[in-house]
Parts: structure tokens; sequence; C-alpha cells
């Protein structure tokens, strides 16, 4: 009887996250409804810990057996541990730290809802998170594989701004976003600066 209730529950989660594809904004308003506290929130940052180790995995196995020639299995360990235990932190302090900024410049949530957002566009942005892994991991080395990941990004870009910026309750989503497109580009430029 309690796992059935844990599939149901489960399934409600992800349908939730795919359901979000059609409106970001709204699917916050929803997960705001429904989450109910800290527990909620460790939930989504656990889950948003495991996309990005997911996401991660594919290039570091690339790495890790082809350009540095360590045992695979201990390098998965090594990063697994990393994942569990920093990740969470770091989270909580991008959260915190984009708090202090949003509200220098203007805005309305409290953290709780700040923490939320960050934590749940990164759920919703987290298909498009593994496969920019996957695909970077598959096609590692390839010079076209860096363009279809700063597509991939900056769809990921747009996902996290609709979001922050809906609990935020700011007008635009534009300066965030562009904000964020110009982490996603900065490596490339950077390449062509040195080239």
């Amino acid at each position: 009887m309690i796992d059935r209730s844990v599939k149901i529950e489960r399934r409600s989660f992800f349908s939730r996250i795919f359901i979000a594809y059609k409106n970001y904004s709204l699917s916050f308003c929803q997960q705001r409804d429904i989450c109910v506290g800290e527990r909620d929130l460790l939930f989504l940052v656990f889950t948003g810990t495991l996309i990005l180790f997911m996401a991660n995995l594919p290039v570091q196995l690339v790495r890790g057996s082809i350009l540095l020639g360590v045992d695979v299995r201990t390098y998965v360990g090594l990063i697994g541990f990393v994942s569990l235990f920093f990740v969470p932190l770091l989270l909580y302090f991008l959260a915190g730290s984009l708090f202090l900024i949003l509200k220098v410049v203007g805005g309305s949530s409290t953290f709780y809802e700040l923490r939320l957002a960050v934590f749940w566009s990164l759920n919703v942005a987290g298909p498009l998170i593994v496969l920019n892994g996957f695909l970077k991991g598959v096609f590692f080395g390839s010079e076209g594989i860096e363009y279809v990941s700063i597509v991939l990004q900056s769809y990921i870009a747009w996902i996290i701004s609709s979001i922050i910026m809906e609990a935020e309750k700011f007008k635009s989503k534009l300066p965030m976003f562009f904000i964020l497109i110009s982490f996603v580009i900065m490596p490339l430029f950077s390449e062509l600066i040195v080239i």
C-alpha cells in the first residue's frame, strides 16, 4: 500500500515537470501552492543534484577513461561523493547570493520563494540539462556539439529566468535571461580570443 502511494506521487512529480513546459511562470505558481516546507525544498535540491550528476557523468566518463587514464569506477565514485555532499550546499549558496542581488535591484520574493524558484527551475530544465550532458559525452571533442550545446543552454537559461522572474514578480524576464546568456556564450568567446 505504501509503495503504491509513492509511485503515484513520483509520477505526478514527473508529470508536473513535463507540464511545466507549457507555461513556466504558471508552473512555479502551482509548485509554490504544492510545496509546504523545507522538506519539499530539500527534495527539489537533491533531485536537482541528481540531474547535475547525470548531466556531468557522460563527459566525465570520457575524460576519465581517455584523457586522464584513471579507473572509471573510482572516478565516478568521487564525482558521486562530491555531488551528494557539496552540490546541495552550492545550490543553497547560489540561491542565497541570488536572493541578496535581486533584493538590491527591487526583487519582492521571500527567501523561501526564491529558493523554490531556483530549485524548481533546475528540475524543470532537468531533461534539457541531461540531454545536453549526454550529447556532449557522446560527441566529445566534436566542434559542432558546442553550438548545439549553446542552443540547449540558451533554452535552459530561458526556463530559469522565466521561473525566477515570476518569483520576484518582475515584469520582464529579459534582463536575467541576457545575464545568463552571457555566461553561456562567454566560454565560446574566450576560446575564439585564445585562438
